[in-house]
């Protein structure tokens, strides 16, 4: 899988727990792919930059694989 979804990307590496609180935090402008504002179907690939700003900080994750499973070990973060 080249591609996936940033909800269900978040979701996968247990960024949040479900997937609703993922698509709610995309659609709140909470979260940016390679610095842009991201809708929930925006697309992350091998390499993208991943920003989610929560709680007054902004960790970011590099995206080493496009998965769509959750939990460890496919984790990407």
């Amino acid at each position: 899988m080249e591609d996936t979804r940033v909800d269900k990307w978040l979701w996968a590496v247990r960024v949040f727990k479900t997937r609703a609180l993922a698509t709610a935090a995309c659609r709140g402008g909470h979260v940016r792919v390679n610095g842009a504002p991201a809708k929930p179907a925006a697309t992350v690939r091998v390499g993208d930059q991943v920003e989610v700003r929560s709680n007054g900080s902004s960790p970011f994750w590099m995206s080493s694989r496009a998965t769509e499973r959750n939990g460890w070990p496919f984790c990407s973060a």
